[in-house]
């Protein structure tokens, strides 16, 4: 027997537990349980059946030094006192791998500068050549953490993390960590007793089902221990490592003996069932597991069964789109395992609640872990055979008594509009916006697409319910309008801060034509929260392309100069278009070609509202101010606050008005008041309910406006 060692062993986030468990069937004890790891001691020789049978560990550290420095230079010493000569040959190459920082070392390479110099240092005093390093192909892999003042100091025992087994060579996407997808197994049940046939309808490149069947054998996880760091340390037990190899090659050779499919893996995707047969083949267990090119739609079982495990690592996602599509698809599976899988165990990993409640399944376990940097739960379901249709055609009933709804409000809704739509001969309006609040959606229609612009929920509403409406209300739209599934764009409106409401969101630069009062308007679905149209404004529009027969017209905080279009076509001598976005200017710049206008009567200026009207010398007999709430925009100085500053925004606005013109004023800000001071000193008329058509009449307070001329 060799002498007792400590040693950190590195996992995933979330295993420690199972790995602190693993540990004793290899007489290791474990002594405390860190984030990401374990510390343990035992016997050094036992660290060699751990390192290849080990189907959860990262990396294994033997520790050989403990201790603390309180400076640079007693950081130095510590390393440096070690005892080296009895841990490898100067004749070995070495690297050193450092983590954290401390005040007197603030930077890795600084860090791993000093070790190596405190080992190198070592070795010269005692009269040895020095080691040589490698960054490409060490023989010792050194492993130094600092953390304020405790330091460790560990010999990495394999030099390459214990997940990678060498069978995973074909990948696929988004593929799982093998030993993640051990942890996994575990925590369905699969042991070495475990009789259960195991079937994956989203198999991927097959590393969960191959992970699991290799747990359930007993067989090693790494069998090609060549490149290990072990085998240049002095305590190197050749004899020991050889046995072990000897038991495991052993079993692998009585894999051929076993006969029959134990486990089945279905994918859409064939380059992945290729892989995935590829990768179980290299494993060792190609004739235990069949891959077979499947969609999800069209799962069964590979054969009668009366007790099984279904386990799977779908999609899931952060987008909105995307989600629309994810919850469909784990409805999809939810209802194939009631129908396919009765007296199943299922286990299913997701980063989304939401997407778990979707599958309508009863939950009796759930686990957190950490697929890379994102948190994610392993979700176990027990289906029981008594439950079948019933919970089906329940979970159905309820999901289409919300549909009927929405369904019965679009059709009210489409019909009421209907004649007013032919008479204003216009493209583009709301047709729904949150009629009813639990269903907190705004619907515009522009020709022949559908903007569906869901308003965020609060955090207090259940993820679940949130999606379970939205795939409620989708249904209802498509039921209705009869839209196809790539016409209907759906979007999260939110409360944009900074430049939010002007950055991308998408790539694809659709821009397309819808009719309003005889004006062509350009309008993108796809890469902005905006539109380019504001549909509430459609009436200030109408009014001033009646207005601006003649009259000099300018148009502040212009967006993409829609306003400008309508005074255009009503005959106005000339334009002047603000707006210090490029974006909107240019999509303005679109607006008037498509349009047709002579550019040189209509002048697009990118500038900051405020400094033009502070250094504007001409004069307008028509101006459409339409100021945003509130805007802290780098390209302006100051903060504009418009219940604050609309006074001074309007003198000097009115400064630039013809004695016998009208200034327009609206903006959409909940709860603004007009100063008493602007009716005094101008004559101001509220035209907010004349600016108010029909499909914004249940959202009335979504703007205000105001004609002023001088007195």
């Amino acid at each position: 027997m060799s002498l007792p060692a400590r040693f950190y062993i590195t996992c995933p986030k979330g295993v420690e537990s199972l790995l602190s468990q693993e540990l004793e069937r290899f007489e290791l004890q474990s002594e405390r349980v860190s984030v990401g790891g374990v510390y343990c001691s035992g016997d050094f020789d036992a660290i060699y059946a751990f390192c290849l049978y080990s189907r959860l560990a990262n990396r294994v550290l033997w520790i050989v030094e403990q201790g603390k420095a309180e400076s640079k230079d007693v950081f130095y010493s510590l390393i440096k006192s070690i005892p080296w000569q009895g841990v490898f040959s100067s004749q070995k190459r070495i690297v050193v791998d450092f983590k954290g920082s401390s005040r007197f070392i603030t930077h890795s390479r600084f860090g791993a500068q000093l070790v190596k110099d405190g080992i190198v240092d070592h070795f010269v005093e005692a009269g040895s050549t020095r080691p040589t390093v490698d960054f490409e192909s060490p023989d010792i892999r050194i492993s130094v953490h600092l953390k304020k003042q405790r330091v460790q100091v560990g010999i990495d025992l394999t030099g390459q993390s214990l997940h990678m087994r060498g069978f995973r060579l074909e990948g696929a996407k988004a593929p799982l960590k093998e030993n993640l997808a051990a942890a996994l197994a575990m925590r369905a049940g699969v042991t070495a007793d475990d009789q259960r046939y195991l079937i994956d309808p989203l198999c991927g490149s097959g590393t969960l089902l191959i992970e699991s069947l290799l747990l359930r054998l007993g067989l090693p996880a790494n069998v090609d221990t060549a490149s290990w760091c072990v085998h240049h340390l002095l305590r190197f037990n050749p004899t020991k490592l050889k046995e072990v190899i000897a038991k495991a090659q052993k079993q692998y050779d009585e894999l051929v003996n076993l006969e029959g499919i134990l486990a089945t893996g279905y994918d859409e995707d064939a380059r992945s069932i290729e892989a995935a047969q590829a990768n179980a083949e290299r494993a060792g267990i190609g004739h235990l597991v069949e891959f077979k090119h499947r969609a999800l739609k069209d799962f069964s079982l590979p054969k009668p069964l009366e007790e099984g495990l279904l386990l799977t690592n779908p999609p899931y996602g952060q987008r909105l789109g995307n989600k629309e599509r994810l919850y469909q698809l784990y409805k999809q599976l939810g209802a194939l395992c009631l129908t396919h899988c009765q007296g199943f165990d299922v286990a299913i990993l997701t980063s989304e609640e939401s997407l778990i409640k979707a599958l309508g399944l009863q939950k009796s376990k759930s686990y957190q872990f950490y697929n890379g940097p994102i948190e994610v739960r392993w979700s176990l379901h027990k289906i029981y055979k008594k439950e079948t249709t019933q919970v089906q055609t329940k979970a159905q009933a309820r999901f289409d008594e919300g549909v009927a709804m929405i369904k019965n409000r679009l059709s009210k809704k489409q019909k009421q509009l209907k004649k007013w739509i032919n008479n204003e001969q216009i493209e583009a309006y709301r047709l729904y916006d949150a009629d009813m609040p639990e269903y907190a959606f705004a619907l515009d229609i522009y020709g022949e697409f559908v903007h569906v612009s869901e308003y965020k929920a609060p955090k207090q509403i259940d993820p679940f319910m949130v999606d379970l409406r939205r795939q409620q209300f989708m249904a209802a739209v498509q039921a209705v309008l009869d839209v196809p599934e790539k016409k209907i764009i759906i979007k999260e409106r939110k409360q944009q801060k900074g430049a939010g409401q002007y950055e991308k969101i998408s790539t694809q630069s659709h821009f397309f034509p819808v009719q309003e009062h005889g004006v062509k308007v350009l309008v993108n679905l796809y890469d902005y929260l905006d539109t380019g149209l504001f549909l509430d404004h459609r009436p200030v529009r109408k009014l001033i392309g009646e207005l601006a027969s003649g009259k000099r017209f300018l148009n502040l905080f212009a967006y993409t100069s829609v306003a400008t279009l309508h005074a255009a076509k009503g005959g106005a001598l000339s334009s002047v278009s603000v707006d210090m976005s490029k974006t909107y200017q240019n999509w303005s710049l679109r607006n008037f070609r498509a349009n047709q206008l002579d550019l040189t009567q209509h002048q697009l200026v990118n500038e900051n509202c405020l400094t033009y009207l502070d250094t504007c010398k001409e004069s307008f007999d028509l101006i459409f101010l339409d100021p945003p709430s509130f805007s802290n925009s780098k390209k302006m100085k100051g903060v504009l606050d418009i219940q604050k500053d609309h006074e001074s925004l309007i003198d000097k606005a009115m400064n630039l008005l013809a004695d016998d013109g009208v200034l327009i004023f609206s903006n959409n800000k909940r709860g603004f008041r007009l100063a008493e001071t602007i009716s005094n000193r101008y004559k101001v008329e509220d035209i907010h309910r004349k600016s108010i058509d029909p499909d914004f009449e249940k959202r009335g307070n979504i703007h205000q406006c105001w004609l002023m001329s001088k007195s």
